[in-house]
């Protein structure tokens, strides 16, 4: 995709997609793994506990809460007449809640991760 093709793309959709590729990497891929690690009998400790706060994070404001913001930047400035949200308003949003998102997905866990038998934290 071009910059002027990403300048011609509406808000929302960018919204979408990031939604969709945090639900389904940080969300479903991590509730998958979270998942196969009590299936396969493998040692749970803070770590589990810390990655299912993150993929419940990233399930409720990653993949839900992007898609409304990005559908809401299009059709709530429609409500008083007025064009959707440009995108040099929305585009630093959008990068700031990813990489939030991101930061948690990754950090969470680690943190909680076991240490020479302690807890990071």
């Amino acid at each position: 995709m071009t910059g002027a093709e990403r300048e011609r793309t509406p808000t929302w959709e960018l919204f979408v997609r990031a939604a969709l590729a945090l639900g389904l990497v940080g969300g479903f891929g991590l509730g998958g793994a979270l998942f196969l690690a009590v299936v396969l009998h493998l040692p749970v400790g803070a770590w589990w506990a810390a990655a299912a706060q993150a993929h419940g994070q990233a399930q409720l404001l990653g993949w839900a809460g992007l898609t409304v913001v990005g559908v809401a930047l299009h059709f709530l400035p429609r409500l008083r007449g007025a064009t959707p949200t440009e995108m040099t308003v929305a585009r630093p949003a959008l990068g700031l809640l990813v990489a939030g998102m991101l930061l948690r997905l990754a950090c969470q866990p680690l943190l909680a991760a076991p240490l020479d038998g302690r807890a990071l934290l």
